[in-house]
């Protein structure tokens, strides 16, 4: 399972990010953390956190 900003995306979308506006990444593997996103058995979760600037719209 992938995240991005805390919200869920696929692996395509995750392959996708371009690694310079990335902030960083947390591997996440406690259960209960898991269970917070997703009801499905996932050994862990990838979170990407993007750089302030990546987020902002123009």
């Amino acid at each position: 399972m992938y995240l991005l900003n805390d919200s869920i995306i696929s692996k395509s979308d995750f392959e996708s990010i371009d690694n310079v506006l990335i902030k960083s990444v947390n591997v996440i593997k406690d259960s209960m953390k898991i269970k917070e996103y997703t009801n499905e058995k996932f050994d862990g979760i990838i979170s990407i956190t993007l750089k302030n600037k990546a987020l902002e719209t123009d």
